[in-house]
């Protein structure tokens, strides 16, 4: 044990649940989404381009996409799409050759600029 360490106490997390009553006529939720990063695309293509691939490649699949970076050698976007096509969406088969796909993570916040930007106003 470290000497003069501060011990803290695990707190658990109060777990959460999901309804699944569908008899309710009034409410309605909002579907699940989950995101992914495309890569190693070329750098002419537009997200335009891109929707219209997949379109035509899964049409029962609502995509939307967004592209995050762009240089002179590759383009990478990022695709939201209903999180239960998540297997039709992870088949290699629906992708261009030579592309990388892979789970999109949301990019966090430096913890030092959010707190400098806080103690200027």
């Amino acid at each position: 044990m470290v000497p003069n360490a501060i011990l803290r106490k695990k707190t658990s997390r109060q777990k959460s649940i999901m309804g699944n009553n569908d008899s309710t006529i009034t409410l309605k939720t909002v579907p699940k989404k989950a995101y992914l990063h495309l890569d190693r695309m070329h750098p002419e293509t537009t997200p335009e381009n891109l929707l219209q691939y997949l379109q035509l490649a899964a049409p029962e699949i609502r995509f939307d996409c967004e592209q995050i970076r762009r240089d002179n050698i590759t383009t990478s976007f990022k695709i939201t799409y209903p999180i239960e096509k998540i297997e039709e969406v992870y088949n290699p088969k629906l992708w261009p050759k030579g592309a990388i796909i892979r789970r999109y993570f949301v990019p966090r916040k430096n913890f030092q600029e959010t707190s400098v930007k806080n103690t200027k106003k």
